[in-house]
């Protein structure tokens, strides 16, 4: 993953059951075009999915462990 490609997915880490890309946009401080770019390289790259409601989740088995593990305080 790109350095941007790691801070939407950082973005996505402060909720269990699946993020809006409108609060994605918000944690990262970015518009919502620009966060939109993110979500469609990481749904082609098969690291996250849309679920019901229009929230986004991680697909990867164990990434939002990893992630919170060695990439947050």
């Amino acid at each position: 993953m790109s350095e941007k490609d790691l801070a939407f997915a950082l973005a996505m880490l402060d909720v269990s059951d699946g993020s809006r890309l409108v609060d994605i946009a918000a944690r990262m401080d970015v518009t919502n075009g620009y966060a939109s770019t993110y979500k469609r390289r990481l749904l082609k790259k098969g690291v996250v999915g849309e679920r019901p409601g229009g929230r986004l989740d991680f697909d990867i088995p164990l990434l939002r462990e990893y992630l919170d593990e060695f990439y947050t305080e």
